[in-house]
């Protein structure tokens, strides 16, 4: 499937279909592991007001949205939002690392070289997860640098990504369903 690319990264959570939740958005503010910051105080302040025009919004939802020159207070109701939702944080952790997927894929270098030493540079920033698509050559494996850095291998890696990806933000909106209940 192929997504437009958004400019906000909370909107772009939207494209992939997945809920945005106040966990989700205080991982991508304060970051969390090996994710850093993704999302500005501005940025959820805009995306909250405009998203309670759409829904019913509780008082903290509009101090929120209007608290963006209050930081103590926007990091206060930000937090007091998140208390009061029952998600796995592992699940809002896991679609940060599709956005910082797809937007590394996005601007991989042509040269085959570059782009399997940016693949490589971007799953060794968050840790080279055990679920990681990626192969980095030498880490066990046997290739050569000669075997590795072949536009063959730098194909097939890309698309092992792409596939992982596609995956991945299918097995989250499939959580995130089963788990519906949980959300209430």
């Amino acid at each position: 499937m192929e997504y437009r690319l958004c400019r906000n990264n909370l909107y772009q959570l939207l494209e992939f279909g997945f809920q945005i939740r106040w966990t989700t958005v205080k991982i991508g503010y304060y970051g969390y592991h090996f994710i850093p910051p993704q999302l500005t105080m501005g940025e959820i302040c805009e995306f909250t007001a405009e998203e309670m025009m759409n829904k019913d919004c509780n008082d903290l939802v509009a101090r929120l949205a209007c608290a963006e020159g209050d930081k103590r207070e926007f990091e206060e109701v930000l937090n007091r939002l998140v208390k009061d939702e029952d998600v796995s944080a592992s699940i809002q952790l896991r679609k940060w690392r599709v956005l910082l997927l797809f937007r590394q894929l996005k601007k991989l270098s042509d040269d085959y070289t570059e782009g399997l030493v940016q693949l490589t540079e971007f799953w060794l920033s968050l840790g080279l997860p055990d679920d990681c698509p990626h192969i980095v050559q030498g880490r066990n494996n046997c290739l050569s640098p000669n075997q590795y850095y072949t536009k063959e291998v730098y194909t097939a890696l890309k698309k092992k990504n792409e596939n992982w990806l596609e995956s991945e933000i299918a097995d989250i909106i499939a959580s995130e369903k089963r788990n519906m209940n949980t959300y209430k």
